[in-house]
């Protein structure tokens, strides 16, 4: 449940960034970037009921800083 709610709140923070949402192609050439979705790695993130693997998703230029779960931070 954690690893969901984690999960889908990284994908919208990655639908503002990149300005569509995931499987939207008319936005994403209205968006008119090169920027686009480029996978995932997988993070563990320690919380108050244990670790939890969660799966980032990435850019394609490097350009997308996760705000839930910053880079370098458990």
């Amino acid at each position: 449940m954690l690893q969901a709610s984690i999960t889908r709140g990284l994908n919208a923070e990655m639908d503002a960034h990149l300005g569509y949402e995931s499987g939207d192609r008319s936005a994403k050439a209205a968006a008119g970037t090169d920027n686009h979705r480029n996978g995932t790695y997988s993070k563990t993130v320690d919380s108050n009921y244990g670790p939890v693997t969660v799966d980032v998703p990435r850019a394609r230029a490097g350009t997308f800083l996760p705000t839930m779960v910053p880079k370098g931070s458990r």
